[in-house]
C-alpha cells in the first residue's frame, strides 16, 4: 500500500482542479472526515471519524468554548486511532449544564503526511449527575494505636444521593469506663441531601471526657455542643461552596472555664474557624476543627489529640460533600 503522503497529494491536486486551493485542500478533507461529536456527561467528548489509518505521528488537541466564546478547556489531547474511528478526550474545566462548542485541531507529522487544521463543531450541553454526600457521628476514640477504640458512635451515613433526605438519629450516649472515661447525655446526628446541597450535623447535650486520666481533675466537661456543615452546588457556575460552624454552650478543662462566664470565650460561642487549646506537655484540644477542600468540608466540634496522636478523641464529626458540580 502506498503511504498516505502520496494520497494526500492526489487529494490536493483534486482540490486545485475543484477550487484552486492547493494549500488547504488536504487539511479540509481531513477535518471533514469527522462525522460527529458526543459528550459523556461533563467528563469527556468523543470525536468520530473514518477513512484514515493509524499513525503514531497523529494527535488531536481539543479546545472547548462556552456559548459565549470563552475557552473552557484547551489543554486536553488524544491519539488519532484509525482502527476504532473514535478518539475520546477529557473535558478539563467543563461543568454541569454548560453549553460548549468543541473544536479539534488535527495534527499529523508522521509517515502519512504533515498538516494541521482546526474545525469547530455543533454545540453540546455538558450534563453530569451531581451527587450530594453526607456523614455524621457523635464520637470516636482511638487510644494507644488502636489498643482501645470506640468506632463512630451514632453514625448517620455516609449517605450519597441526588434528591432524598435521611432521618436523624437521637440516642443516649453510653458511658465508656476507664481508660476511655467518656460519658454524656443525649446525642443527635443527621444528614440532609438534595436541593443542590448536602448538610450534616451533630449535637451532644453534656459530655464528660478524661481519656487515660490525662486531662486532670474533672477532665473535659461541656454543656450542649452542636456542629454543622453544608456544601452547596451552584449549577449555573459549576462552583461548590462550603460553610460550617460549631456552637458550644459551656466547656471546662481541668476545672478551668474555657467557654462560659469568666472563661476565655463567652457562653454559647459559635466558632467558624478552629480554636486551639494547648494541653501543657501533652498535645492540643481543637474546637471547630475544620477541613475544607474544593468540594467538601469536615467539621469536628472537638478534636482531642494527645501524646503525639496516641490519644485521639473526636466529638461531633460532620461531613458534607458535592461531587460533579
Amino acid at each position: 500500500m502506498r503511504p498516505l503522503r502520496n494520497t494526500g497529494r492526489r487529494l490536493a491536486t483534486a482540490g486545485v482542479l475543484a477550487c484552486g486551493l492547493l494549500a488547504v485542500a488536504a487539511p479540509a478533507a481531513f477535518a471533514n472526515h469527522v462525522s460527529g461529536v458526543t459528550a459523556t456527561g461533563c467528563a469527556s467528548i468523543t470525536y468520530s471519524y473514518a477513512g484514515f489509518p493509524n499513525d503514531p505521528g497523529n494527535t488531536i488537541k481539543e479546545t472547548v468554548l462556552d456559548s459565549n466564546g470563552t475557552t473552557v478547556n484547551n489543554t486536553a489531547t488524544g491519539s488519532f486511532n484509525g482502527s476504532s474511528g473514535t478518539t475520546t478526550i477529557p473535558v478539563i474545566g467543563g461543568f454541569n449544564g454548560e453549553v460548549v462548542i468543541p473544536q479539534a485541531t488535527w495534527s499529523t507529522n508522521g509517515a502519512n503526511g504533515s498538516y494541521n487544521t482546526t474545525k469547530p463543531y455543533t454545540t453540546i450541553t455538558l450534563s453530569c449527575p451531581v451527587t450530594y454526600t453526607g456523614d455524621a457521628y457523635n464520637l470516636s476514640v482511638n487510644l494507644l494505636n488502636g489498643a482501645v477504640t470506640v468506632p463512630p458512635f451514632n453514625q448517620i451515613g455516609p449517605i450519597s444521593t441526588m434528591t432524598s433526605e435521611s432521618p436523624s438519629s437521637t440516642v443516649v450516649l453510653e458511658s465508656f469506663p476507664s481508660p476511655i472515661s467518656i460519658s454524656g447525655g443525649q446525642v443527635t446526628s443527621g444528614v440532609t441531601t438534595g436541593g443542590d446541597a448536602s448538610t450534616a450535623y451533630t449535637a451532644i447535650n453534656g459530655l464528660s471526657a478524661n481519656p487515660l486520666g490525662l486531662l486532670g481533675t474533672g477532665g473535659l466537661s461541656t454543656g450542649e455542643i452542636t456542629d454543622t456543615t453544608t456544601t452547596s452546588c451552584n449549577v449555573s457556575t459549576g462552583k461548590d461552596t462550603s460553610v460550617g460552624s460549631t456552637t458550644i454552650a459551656t466547656l471546662s478543662l481541668g476545672g478551668k472555664v474555657i467557654v462560659g462566664a469568666g472563661g476565655l470565650l463567652p457562653a454559647n460561642t459559635t466558632l467558624t474557624a478552629p480554636y486551639v487549646i494547648p494541653v501543657a506537655g501533652l498535645g492540643t484540644i481543637t474546637l471547630d476543627d475544620t477541613t475544607t477542600t474544593s468540594d467538601s468540608q469536615t467539621v469536628q466540634a472537638i478534636n482531642i489529640s494527645l501524646l503525639g496522636g496516641l490519644v485521639s478523641v473526636v466529638v461531633g464529626n460532620a461531613e458534607s460533600d458535592v461531587e460533579g458540580c
